[in-house]
């Protein structure tokens, strides 16, 4: 039997003790006791224990050392006493952590009148203060000693010993209070201190969110933060955060393999433990569900492992199943059974006083008898694949069964799926989930909960439930959220409800009410009074907001059909979480940017926020996680999605972005202060070094202690290419990842490599594939770098970098000024391009197919085509400007303010184009330039010519390869253009190929390079 220790605390009590040798900080005033006291009288009737932890930093023994454990009432005199173990320490001048005697102790007595005494060993220190508050901090300065702070937080705020649990806690709130990673070190200035750290080979995908715990000791004495991950090839890892050692590694029985179970391809190749596990500290227990087959036979089985060592438990696994009275599918003699093989454990383990819930839905919608044939065949339909929704709970301590729940009894479907968001509990240990599909009685009595949000208690009793629609005249919200076809004009919806799972919000009325929050496929998000969701009494209070776009062939809940030829979904699948602090929720859907919004007086405000990058299209969007500290300008949003095609029913390459979710301050007059913008900061594409791999489907990224644990599927160099529909576990079966990021020190170089291609949003069908060379330069002005290059179908396309990342731009359909009725022509040659940063504008340069010279400009109107060889003057009477032969080549001469295009003409001979104010001008080098050898000319060019300009002296330099491969440059001062033979004054091998070059400012040289005709690398530099 499973030993039930004293059961968490739903209010955690955090002390920090700093002991440093500086001087003080800035004093609060006033004093805490009435507040104290106040905190200790509304929690007295709980009888519940206090988590309570220490942090010692002494800057004179360079000194860390860490404890934890329990606060529990005083029924005597109402004060709070307890005792937390030492746990950690680690003395920073050394070279290895060591243990302080597990003998030391912290002794803490908070009285019933607000006042707090602190006894600790081993530096025997003992006192009482009455503390000072700040705000919800409460501080005192001790002279010689530092600074203790007090922190109280509620159910809301992460468990202060980890994350134990889904989305962090039972709210599923998906917070973690975070100090290390911040918008200060995670952002695009950050690569060298910013990044992957570790990869954590596991065998199998993984679907569950890792969970973390926070100081575990295993038998041997020693201590460790631990990171634990599940996969479907059901087995279960654990590894030190420190070393990224592997601490233990079991299995727990053969995997279902996929293809058995789930007719969608929904997961591949194996099915096992899908659902996130719990974790219990008192129990020293994680909880895990798997799938197994054995002997033909299918099984769920709860597991109770320890933490220390990954042996089962006592009593520990056992089978998941039961029967309940009803008639509804799949039913016999009035009963209904549960089926492994139909059925699918998604959701996150719940763990609320004292037992653990486990919910189960299908495999896509394989087991409905009402299944559209084309994607499941009938002849796959068979008794033990019919499902409903389930939920079964178990004693935490001895795994007895205490209950079971279905939601349908008389009906069909229901099933409970939630993209895997765990059940939620409230303080009273009431449960929350939704459904998806199935059969809905209006006002019947059966209690059929298809498409609703239900409530029961911790008994598993149905006490309320919410279906939109039920109070309406017609039932065609319903009808839409489960796929009926009435009012349709024929289409079928699909709009679950429970393509997501519910969030529970704080008190925000102040007077005990508490709203639940759940969106689904529809993309509309419902605001619900946990006390009266309207299904028991018809009253409905529901505040309801569309969070997402509209799916293109709906209106909000099917009442208006729109039909634009599109089937392009805006699901909600990771959202919302909650940042309970400033009461801003976040919320993401597939095809749809990251925004922000508020509840404030039972309604949902918002958008607040909509970031400018939106994630590449397809299923599922972004799955989200948050982190912030008390502190300001600390919140991020994390974002975990696929990078590269549609995750529904493939393997695709996945992208972790985080966003900024700190107030922007008001810069000029036309903004409003402290607004959120959900600035993109950084993404996993900005750095080869930091790709995820494959994605994960619906799966947090955990973020602990300035760590972010993100799970994923896997290297993509192995078993490809992606996306794949499904993998053959015969021929290959890739281990998963679990990929740990944070700050890195010492800080890594700065070289890395980006896949462009990959990295660059708004393709709606991938960035088109280059032929010949990319060009690119720095707009400083606007602070953006650009890429322009020639698609293999020969059209004009632009990369640009913001602060959001890089950008793709079909020049071709966005320059402005082809003749009417035509296009922009296409390039046949390497486009170039610079910005002319006096003017405020960017020029990019390309010879189209006829030869011709083109010109596209960006100014703050957009871009703009212009025919250079129409435009530009000087040309001889009756003649046109020389068509070019190869690529052309320019730059900004700064301190004259022009600019110039330099090129090979058909004849081989040396062009160029000059613009000043007065427009563009063409020049015949070959004839301007002085200095050829009397009786001769200069040199044809058989290269493309390059140039730059060095604003130091005031003068122009152009290079190239004359036929006979010497080196050539003309030279412009304020006596004209000039020639010279580079071969001859350098003494310089012949060229093979194109030269290039630059100004090196900060010494004032010249430099050329080139490669020779014995291929070596050669270098011409002046003076």
């Amino acid at each position: 039997m499973l030993q039930r220790k004293s059961s968490f605390s739903l209010l955690a009590v955090s002390i920090l003790l700093f002991a440093v040798a500086t001087g003080p900080s800035a004093r609060a005033d006033g004093t805490c006791t009435a507040f104290l006291a106040a905190k200790v009288k509304d929690v007295q009737n709980t009888k519940q224990s206090y988590k309570i932890e220490l942090f010692i930093h002494r800057e004179d023994t360079k000194l860390v050392t860490y404890s934890a454990g329990f606060l529990g009432p005083n029924a005597q005199d109402g004060s709070f006493t307890g005792r937390a173990n030492q746990l950690f320490s680690d003395r920073q001048a050394g070279t290895q952590p060591f243990n302080i005697n597990t003998a030391d102790q912290l002794d803490l007595r908070l009285s019933a009148s607000g006042v707090l005494s602190i006894h600790y060993k081993p530096w025997n220190f003992d006192t009482t203060w009455d503390l000072s508050c700040s705000g919800s901090m409460l501080s005192r300065y001790v002279p010689g000693f530092g600074v203790v702070t007090l922190t109280f937080r509620d159910v809301f705020a992460p468990n202060s010993s980890g994350v134990l649990t889904n989305l962090n806690n039972n709210a599923r709130t998906g917070d973690y209070f975070e100090t290390s990673l911040s918008p200060s070190t995670v952002n695009a200035g950050t690569l060298k201190t910013f990044g992957k750290l570790a990869t954590l080979r596991v065998t199998g995908q993984i679907y569950a969110q890792p969970l973390y715990v926070r100081g575990l000791t295993l038998p041997d004495g020693t201590v460790h933060n631990v990171v634990y991950a599940a996969t479907q090839e059901n087995f279960v890892h654990a590894f030190d955060t420190s070393s990224f050692a592997q601490l233990w590694s079991v299995n727990l029985g053969p995997p279902v393999l996929a293809g058995e179970v789930d007719c969608q391809n929904n997961i591949s190749p194996f099915v096992g433990i899908t659902s996130t596990p719990v974790i219990s500290l008192e129990q020293s227990t994680i909880y895990i569900v798997a799938k197994s087959k054995e002997a033909g036979q299918y099984f769920y089985r709860l597991h109770a492992l320890d933490l220390a060592t990954g042996n089962e438990l006592s009593g520990s696994p056992i089978e998941i199943g039961g029967k309940v009275p009803g008639t509804g599918d799949g039913s016999r003699n009035g009963l209904i059974e549960f089926k492994a093989r139909a059925q699918l454990n998604r959701p996150g383990l719940l763990l609320s006083n004292g037992t653990i819930y486990v919910a189960f839905g299908s495999h896509g919608d394989c087991g409905s008898p009402t299944a559209d044939p084309a994607v499941v065949p009938p002849p796959l339909i068979q008794w033990d694949q019919i499902y409903h929704g389930w939920v079964f709970g178990y004693d935490a301590n001895t795994l007895s069964q205490i209950g079971i729940f279905v939601t349908t009894p008389t009906g069909g479907q229901g099933g409970i799926w939630q993209a895997g968001r765990g059940l939620v509990a409230d303080q009273a240990g009431n449960i929350y989930l939704m459904t998806g599909n199935g059969t809905t009685d209006f006002g019947g009595p059966s209690k059929n909960l298809g498409e609703s949000l239900v409530k029961l208690d911790e008994g598993m009793h149905l006490r309320d439930w919410f279906t939109p629609g039920q109070n309406r005249v017609s039932e065609d919200d319903y009808r839409c959220l489960d796929g009926g076809t009435a009012g349709l004009v024929g289409q079928s919806s699909d709009l679950d409800l429970g393509s997501s799972g519910p969030l529970l919000l704080p008190d925000a009325m102040g007077d005990g009410t508490q709203f639940l929050l759940g969106g689904g496929k529809a993309g509309i998000l419902y605001l619900l009074n946990s006390k009266r969701l309207g299904g028991s009494d018809h009253f409905q209070e529901a505040d309801m907001i569309v969070a997402t776009a509209l799916p293109d062939w709906e209106g909000a809940a099917c009442h208006a059909y729109i039909d634009n030829g599109s089937s392009e979904t805006h699901h909600i699948h990771g959202g919302p979480v909650l940042d309970p602090i400033s009461s801003t929720l976040y919320n993401v859907g597939e095809n749809d940017p990251l925004k922000a919004f508020a509840v404030r007086n039972g309604r949902i405000v918002g958008p607040l926020a909509i970031s400018k990058f939106k994630a590449p299209p397809g299923m599922p969007g972004g799955i989200l996680s948050l982190s912030h500290s008390d502190q300001p300008s600390s919140e991020l949003v994390w974002d975990l999605l696929p990078f590269k095609g549609d995750a529904n029913s493939n393997i695709v390459e996945g992208m972790l972005a985080v966003f900024d979710a700190t107030p922007v301050p008001c810069v000029g007059g036309d903004c409003t202060p402290n607004m959120l913008d959900l600035r993109l900061l950084w993404h996993s594409k900005m750095d080869a070094r930091d790709d995820v791999g494959l994605y994960a489907k619906f799966a947090p990224v955990t973020i602990a202690d300035g760590r972010a644990y993100v799970p994923t599927f896997g290297d993509p160099s192995k078993c490809g290419p992606y996306p794949k529909r499904t993998l053959d576990p015969t021929k290959c079966d890739p281990p998963g990842w679990l990929l740990v990021y944070g700050l890195i020190n010492p800080p890594r170089d700065l070289w890395h490599s980006v896949d462009l291609s990959s990295a660059a949003q708004g393709a709606p069908k991938g960035v088109p594939d280059a032929a010949g060379n990319p060009f690119g330069y720095v707009f400083n002005a606007q602070g953006t770098q650009h890429v322009v290059y020639r698609g293999t179908n020969n059209r004009l396309n632009e990369l640009y970098w913001d602060s959001q990342g890089w950008h793709w731009v079909d020049l071709s359909f966005a320059a402005q000024g082809a003749p009417p009725g035509g296009k922009v022509p296409d390039a046949a040659s390497d486009l170039f391009g610079y910005a002319f940063e006096a003017q405020g504008t960017q020029h990019v340069f390309y010879r189209s197919g006829n030869n011709r010279l083109n010109e596209l400009y960006w100014d703050n109107k957009g871009w703009h085509w212009v025919d250079l060889s129409y435009v530009a003057q000087g040309a001889p009477p009756g003649k046109s400007t020389p068509d070019a032969a190869g690529n052309l080549f320019g730059y900004v001469f700064n301190s004259q303010g022009t600019q110039h295009v330099f090129y090979r003409s058909t004849n081989n001979r040396l062009n160029e184009l000059y613009w000043d104010n007065k427009g563009w001008h063409w020049v015949d080098l070959s004839f301007a330039a002085q200095g050829a050898p009397p009786g001769g000319k200069v040199p044809d060019a058989a290269s493309d010519l390059f140039g730059y300009a060095f604003e130091a002296q005031g003068t122009q330099h152009v290079f190239y390869r004359s036929g006979n491969n010497r080196l050539n440059e003309l030279y412009w001062d304020n006596q004209g253009w000039h020639w010279v033979d580079l071969s001859f004054v350098g003494g310089a091998p012949d060229a093979a190929d194109d030269v290039f070059g630059y100004v090196f400012n900060a010494q004032g040289t010249l430099h050329v390079v080139y490669r020779g005709t014995n291929d070596r690398l050669n270098e011409l530099w002046w003076p």
